[in-house]
């Protein structure tokens, strides 16, 4: 799921009509809240108790990532969920009182994933790992246990899952995606950025986890992490994110193996 900038937001033009009906059937849905230039990587969990027009009516946001803290207003990125399909938009936050915080949305709504697997016969396989469990041997990944799960929607900036575990939001994991007409498994590290408890009512949960090229790593790991990372962890860049983005749409045109 690609970062948004703030700059790039605020110049988008609002999403339709459409997009913003649909904004009431958030009511009573989760949320989740970060700030634009990821300070400190600090993610909140809200839910939404009202909606008026584009304002969201949450109650007091709880931290459950990072270490920044929200002002009593200031611009912020916010996630949710519509039908299967994660938005993120950016928002103004501000502190009424002491149980009730608004959010008007400030910019453009645009999914950061998208639901392909309706319309294209592509074959996807996906496995994941906490990074807390993946294991190294001589720079090589070693002894990985991948959790399978059902991918619901993909792009190539992020992908939404089904799983029997919820992972924690804000946590990183590492994607194992094979997928058809690619050239070998790819593997990219993610951040859930959403979790919440799947509408199928079998004890599932979906989570929202967006990529992270080779390019954003060292904003998201220390420097020593950086400098255990192993190549085959860092083939996952904007080049690529942009042939998984057409092969997922069938635009490609011939070949969409990786290059290198």
């Amino acid at each position: 799921m690609d970062t948004i900038s703030r700059a790039e937001m605020a110049a988008g033009q609002k999403s339709s009509a459409w997009m913003y009906s649909r904004i009431s059937s958030l009511i009573g849905s989760d949320l989740t809240i970060s700030l634009p230039d990821g300070a400190a990587g600090s993610i909140y969990n809200a839910k939404v108790l009202a909606v008026e027009n584009d304002r969201l009516k949450i109650n007091l946001p709880r931290r459950i990532a990072g270490q920044g803290y929200l002002r009593e207003s200031g611009a912020v990125i916010i996630n949710f969920i519509i039908d299967d399909t994660l938005y993120e938009a950016l928002g103004e936050y501000h502190a009424s009182d002491k149980k009730v915080r608004y959010i008007s949305i400030t910019g453009s709504i645009r999914p950061t994933t998208r639901r392909r697997f309706a319309r294209l016969p592509l074959k996807v396989n996906v496995g994941y790992a906490a990074v807390s469990d993946v294991t190294l041997v001589s720079g090589r990944l070693a002894n990985v246990s991948w959790r399978q799960c059902q991918p619901v929607d993909i792009s190539g900036g992020g992908i939404l899952i089904q799983t029997s575990v919820q992972a924690p939001i804000g946590s990183y994991l590492l994607i194992n995606l094979q997928i058809e007409s690619f050239d070998g498994p790819v593997y990219v590290f993610g951040q859930v950025r959403w979790s919440g408890i799947s509408d199928t009512g079998r004890g599932l949960f979906q989570c929202g986890i967006m990529f992270i090229t080779s390019e954003e790593q060292p904003t998201h790991f220390s420097p020593a992490a950086m400098n255990v990372i192993p190549a085959i962890m860092r083939q996952f860049n904007r080049n690529t994110r942009y042939e998984l983005e057409a092969c997922l749409i069938g635009s490609s045109g011939g070949s969409n193996k990786r290059r290198e």
